[in-house]
């Protein structure tokens, strides 16, 4: 339980780092690249505490429950990426917390895109005939 805990803990300290660094990843114009350039340093920092405070998941949960042996150094490089990707969701749930009661809209995540889900028009006429 601890090493989950130290993985949490791992993926706030990122996410700041990578909150810090906005305005760096602001000189980027293109979204995609910008997103991408994010998400490797995300990887890359969680990767670096992961080696460096020796956190490993896996072994944390298939260990001790199975007495599954896993591979130290594969253990890590999954709990860093783990770590990752779990900067960016508590940030989503930081975010949609903080405008909980505010205009701005909630459902605005890295990973939805609900401005292009605007009912489209039936191709059909009253008749079930195509127009």
């Amino acid at each position: 339980m601890k090493t989950i805990g130290l993985a949490l803990a791992v993926s706030v300290i990122v996410e700041a780092l990578i909150e810090y660094a906005e305005p760096a990843f602001n000189v980027i114009e293109d979204p995609v690249i910008k997103k991408a350039a994010k998400q490797g340093t995300a990887i890359v920092l969680a990767l670096l505490f992961a080696f460096e405070i020796k956190v490993m998941i896996l072994t944390a949960i298939f260990g001790e429950t199975f007495a599954i042996v896993v591979n130290p150094i594969f253990d890590m490089i999954v709990s860093g990426i783990f770590m990752s990707r779990g900067a960016n969701y508590l940030s989503d749930i930081v975010r949609m917390i903080y405008n909980v009661g505010t205009k701005q809209d909630v459902y605005d995540l890295d990973g939805f895109d609900y401005d292009d889900d605007e009912e489209e028009e039936d191709e059909f006429t009253d008749e079930g005939e195509e127009a």
